[in-house]
């Protein structure tokens, strides 16, 4: 309500660039966790804040940069790869664990290419459904 918390969040990300890290995006969804932490931080224990601060550095990087740096076949992570699409990380998620689109999986995360997602795109009729007619896309 009075901005201190917009502000400190302001001087993290200032602190993160300085130190060569890409800014934190704490997202709505993430507030009461992020609120707890904060509060576990001022009761002693640091350590939650800094998974909640981690998690969100690591989610800008795959969120916002990595797709922006990576070109059409370079693979990034489901999540990076819906962004600007019409389709959801869960929508493509669906379709790797089909086997209808191309994937690779590294560790607990998907990862496909734009090159990838166009092709699978391409095996769809315009409505929706793949070339071979054997269901929705």
């Amino acid at each position: 309500m009075d901005g201190n918390g917009r502000t400190g969040r302001l001087v993290l990300n200032f602190m993160l660039v300085q130190h060569g890290y890409p800014p934190a995006v704490i997202l709505a969804s993430q507030r009461r966790r992020y609120l707890k932490a904060l509060q576990m931080a001022d009761d002693g224990n640091p350590h939650p804040l800094a998974e909640v601060v981690a998690r969100a550095v690591h989610d800008t990087l795959n969120r916002f940069l990595i797709p922006k740096l990576a070109g059409e076949a370079k693979l990034v992570p489901l999540s990076a790869l819906a962004a600007g699409t019409t389709y959801s990380p869960a929508y493509l998620r669906l379709r790797v664990l089909q086997k209808r689109l191309r994937a690779v999986r590294d560790g607990r995360l998907w990862l496909s290419s734009r090159a990838w997602l166009a092709e699978y795109v391409g095996s769809l009729d315009p409505r929706g459904r793949n070339q071979a007619g054997k269901g929705k896309a």
